[in-house]
């Protein structure tokens, strides 16, 4: 009996220092771990890829690599494939996946305010657009296909591990759409969906049906845009509030929406092109 005592106490102790950090083993209690509570989910439900919008990765290290600065990624991808290292960009892991990276800030996703805490940030370095301001004058930069395909195997293995859902794999600019730091970022979305299987899109079947049967909201009246409103509160941009208003949020996030799903123009305007896209979304990914 004090032998079968003593094994149970030293499993407990096992199980303790591999799930936990502690300071010492336990003296005056032992560890029972034959129930574990079915109320519970994963930390991470998000997967936010940035852009660092430097000119160099070394500068981007110094960025965050500077306690000063407070800003943090869990990994940074580089733009220049190493021939030392079999022609392949390096990835540099800056904070443990356990552990909170300093990211995205305030910003909004889903039910989540604040979305570092249970999301992994993946910043590239990349700048974004060629020349020009504003956003009907912003060329986007092409991105070397050495650092799309390590995003898209760094993003695919931070997926599956972590078992994020495709449809919460979103851009920094979508995080920040409803705040006042929203950023403009293009990423390479269609290519790393297509190629890579990373992240959703929308069926261009879908898209088609939806604009030939007008089957979609129009944006001309108060309930037009409360109806937009609501659909873009059900993709995740909830903090779009359902006024009937095109304010600064409502357009914040449709600016957010094009940038990831319909690159050629993202003015704000909802258009019957971009309104079908969502609609096509949400039929694939009707539940948050």
């Amino acid at each position: 009996m004090q032998l079968f005592a003593s094994l149970k106490t030293l499993l407990g102790t096992i199980f303790l220092l591999s799930t936990f950090t502690i300071y010492a083993g336990p003296t005056h209690y032992w560890i029972d771990n034959t129930h574990v509570s079915p109320n519970q989910d994963a930390r991470v439900r998000l997967l936010v890829l940035g852009t660092t919008e430097t000119k160099s990765t070394q500068e981007a290290l110094d960025i965050f690599m500077n306690p000063s600065l407070e800003r943090s990624v869990h990994y940074l991808v580089s733009d220049t494939p190493d021939p030392q290292h079999g022609d392949v960009v390096a990835v540099y892991p800056l904070v443990p996946e356990a552990e909170c990276a300093w990211s995205s800030g305030v910003s909004c996703a889903g039910s989540r305010r604040n979305v570092n805490p249970s999301a992994i940030g993946v910043w590239s370095q990349h700048q974004s657009f060629e020349t020009g301001t504003g956003a009907l004058k912003k060329t986007a930069k092409p991105w070397p296909d050495e650092q799309v395909a390590a995003l898209a195997e760094l993003a695919n293995n931070i997926t599956q591990g972590a078992k994020i859902s495709p449809r919460w794999v979103w851009s920094y600019s979508e995080v920040k759409a409803m705040t006042d730091g929203f950023a403009q970022v293009i990423l390479p979305w269609e290519k790393l969906h297509k190629e890579y299987g990373i992240g959703a899109w929308p069926k261009e079947e879908d898209v088609q049906r939806y604009q030939a049967e007008q089957a979609i909201t129009r944006t001309d009246t108060t309930e037009g845009i409360k109806t937009l409103q609501q659909k873009l509160r059900k993709w995740g941009y909830t903090g779009v509030t359902v006024n009937g208003e095109m304010d600064k949020m409502t357009k914040n996030a449709i600016i957010a929406f094009q940038l990831h799903y319909r690159q050629s123009n993202f003015d704000g305007v909802p258009d019957p092109e971009t309104i079908a896209i969502l609609y096509s979304l949400l039929e694939q990914h009707p539940n948050q």
